[in-house]
């Protein structure tokens, strides 16, 4: 019997860890750069984007958690002189996806190393590709949002635990994965339980690895943490309209930083609320991957479990991790914190990939050298309908709906209005077009929800030096009243919304008050 052919693995090795990674990252990138968003946008859950937009432009302080590094790193993309500032911070959700992808195929190459490289190879591509134009990661790659970066930190700590058992440099991914996703995330230390089981090796090697592996790990922490030391600095430094909270002392620090006005939506569901969730992850799973996808996944599992044990059991404790946390907050976008969830599914689905190439040459004992190409047919036509299929809902490159709402409302205005808001959307848009573009700086943007807030009252008032802004250091459930008081012999007054409270005229969203 003549042996099975395939393709030279001299040829294809030396191609699937060099140039395979960046092929990938480019497939993906030039995808989402043909798809991303021109300015603010209030798609895909980034009703957030003009907040964050402004904090990132500003280099100042976003909403808690802080999110320094993005921040950070957001400042720099603005200085980029490409497209609006918008656009800038949504070239940096791009990239960071693109990277994920470029990690998620290094992730798998190492895992699938011991396989034929043609199964390795087609493995590396797919997965990471099928879950680059799956609607959840897509949406995040083209918007202002923390979550695409996010994503790039957990693919980094998954390339830690592939190359668990290696010497210097990769010793070093799992600190640096870990403290500087930390400074975007917090979420990411969902997967520090997974790093010390995957480390597991280490310790039992003795006292001197153990305490190496660990020192690492609480460097890397540590960077981090010091990263939310730029928060007070800036808030200070920082215009007000681009620092959220008050951060003047520890504790304050601390309740922004761990996010305290949250946490009453954390661990917070009953078990029957979390089982009514269920439903929603399954449809969400189809949604991402199809039924082929997800047969993948199950195939895949079992390869995976069979092949790398220790990964595994890492791998399935920090999906378990980030599916619980997401289906135990209550929040409104609780959804995209299963986006790290789908991303660890892209492992397994590479494995199942691997087995699929793996049918082909058991089933003939004499094959053309082209053979092996077929059973990637079905791999190709798998990503090539998810991109397809996909394109339309998550190509973002006319939407121009945020953006042309704010100048619209604005451009609709009288000189030295003032104008209550209660929506994320419509504040933070308003926001963006005002702080970052300097537009109409005459107008008041006022958020009815946050005049609670003493930090915000006193970032109002030097904001807008000519608004009287109510302050008080007693507790005051109505802030509204007495601000409209105060201001409306001296300023055209307009809301947003509906408040019964004030007669007003006009229609959609944005109603001027009438009477005295």
């Amino acid at each position: 019997m003549a042996p099975s052919r395939s393709f030279p693995k001299h040829l294809l090795r030396p191609f699937s860890s060099t140039v395979l990674p960046l092929v990938s990252g480019f497939a993906a990138l030039t995808a989402f750069l043909s798809t991303l968003a021109p300015s603010i946008s209030w798609a895909h859950g980034s009703s957030d984007s003009g907040e964050l937009a402004t904090a990132a432009y500003y280099l100042g302080v976003a909403h808690p958690t802080g999110y320094p590094l993005y921040v950070l790193l957001g400042w720099l993309f603005t200085r980029l002189p490409v497209g609006t500032v918008a656009y800038r911070l949504n070239l940096l959700s791009a990239c960071a996806a693109a990277l994920t992808v470029v990690l998620l195929t290094l992730v798998l190459l190492e895992l699938l190393r011991h396989r034929p490289p043609f199964q390795g190879s087609l493995a590396a591509a797919g997965a990471p590709l099928l879950l680059a134009f799956s609607p959840m990661f897509w949406s995040q790659a083209v918007v202002t949002e923390v979550y695409a970066l996010n994503a790039l930190f957990v693919a980094l700590l998954l390339f830690a635990l592939a190359k668990a058992s290696a010497e210097w440099p990769h010793r070093a991914l799992a600190p640096a994965g870990l403290g500087l996703g930390l400074a975007n995330h917090v979420t990411i230390v969902l997967m520090l339980p997974s790093l010390l089981l995957g480390l597991a090796p280490r310790f039992r090697a003795g006292a001197p690895t153990a305490r190496t592996a660990l020192g690492l790990l609480a460097i890397g922490v540590g960077v981090g943490t010091a990263l939310y030391l730029l928060l007070p600095l800036r808030s200070a430094a920082a215009p007000p309209y681009a620092s959220w909270g008050d951060l003047r002392t520890p504790a304050d620090l601390a309740a922004h930083v761990t996010g305290s006005t949250y946490r009453d939506a954390l661990f917070s569901l009953p078990l029957e609320a979390v089982l009514l969730k269920l439903p929603v992850v399954a449809r969400l799973l189809l949604d991402q991957f199809g039924w082929a996808g997800y047969l993948l996944i199950v195939m895949g599992c079992w390869s995976m479990f069979q092949e790398r044990r220790l990964f595994s059991a890492a791998w399935c404790l920090a999906a378990l991790l980030y599916l619980l946390f997401a289906l135990e907050y209550a929040v409104l976008d609780s959804q995209l914190y299963l986006m790290p969830f789908f991303l660890l599914l892209a492992v397994p689905a590479g494995f199942g990939i691997a087995s699929l190439a793996a049918l082909a040459p058991a089933r003939a004992g004499s094959m053309p050298r082209w053979a092996p190409f077929a059973s990637a047919l079905p791999v190709v036509a798998l990503v090539l309908l998810s991109l397809v299929g996909n394109w339309a809902r998550m190509d973002m490159s006319q939407n121009w709906g945020a953006y042309n709402y704010s100048r619209d409302t604005l451009d609709t205005l009288p000189e030295k209005s003032l104008v209550f808001t209660r929506e994320d959307r419509n504040t933070f848009s308003l926001w963006y077009v005002q702080y970052v573009e300097g537009y109409r700086p005459d107008v008041a943007i006022v958020d009815a929800r946050l005049l609670s807030w003493p930090w915000y009252r006193r970032n109002l008032a030097r904001t807008y030096p000519d608004l009287a802004v109510p302050q008080s250091n007693e507790v005051v459930i109505d802030y509204v009243t007495p601000m409209v008081a105060a201001n409306r012999a001296v300023r055209p007054l307009f809301f947003t919304y509906a408040d019964p409270r004030f007669p007003s005229e006009g229609e959609g969203t944005l109603r001027r008050v009438t009477g005295k």
